[in-house]
């Protein structure tokens, strides 16, 4: 995705003038791939669910869409965030990921979505395992990586309750 946006020639190595629209139209039908799941895919949910009348409506409307809203810039900040982000690499923790995690005392649910092809399960359920007090949620959605974003119901609810059953401890 990152070499979708830097290789649009008005990109400019990041001194652009106007966004690298074709860059970034090119990192949502990759990103596309990623974000939604095979099933939500296989089961047609752009079209059911969101009500778009074809998969290339679904592509420019939703993800072109939101990419050509964002800045190259930002975008990119934020895949460099999420490649080194790491709560154990700091002073305090020397890089031991798992210190990092032990150190953590709050009651938590860690709740990935069971078909997130960004955080799958097995990583959260891991990191759970670091964490005291830690309860694995796994939200069941075919809806990927933008699961309880807020598209659909089933989703928001499971998390509303998450959300609650939390507070109540």
């Amino acid at each position: 995705m990152r070499a979708a946006i830097e290789l649009d020639p008005d990109f400019r190595e990041g001194f652009y003038v106007r966004q690298p629209q074709r860059g970034l139209r090119v990192a949502a039908r990759i990103y596309a791939a990623w974000g939604f799941s095979p099933a939500f895919f296989r089961e047609r949910l752009d079209e059911s669910a969101l009500g778009y009348a074809s998969i290339d409506d679904f592509l420019v409307d939703f993800w072109e869409g939101w990419f050509l809203k964002r800045d190259a810039n930002n975008l990119l900040a934020q895949l460099w965030t999420g490649q080194h982000a790491d709560v154990g690499a700091n002073p305090l923790y020397h890089g031991d990921l798992d210190k990092a995690l032990s150190a953590i005392g709050a009651d938590t649910i860690v709740m990935p979505s069971s078909s997130d092809l960004y955080f799958p399960v097995e990583d959260a359920a891991a990191e759970a395992a670091r964490i005291s007090r830690a309860e694995l949620r796994v939200l069941e959605s075919a809806w990927g990586h933008v699961a309880g974003e807020g598209l659909n119901d089933a989703d928001t609810k499971f998390i509303e309750q998450a959300i609650t059953d939390l507070l109540a401890r």
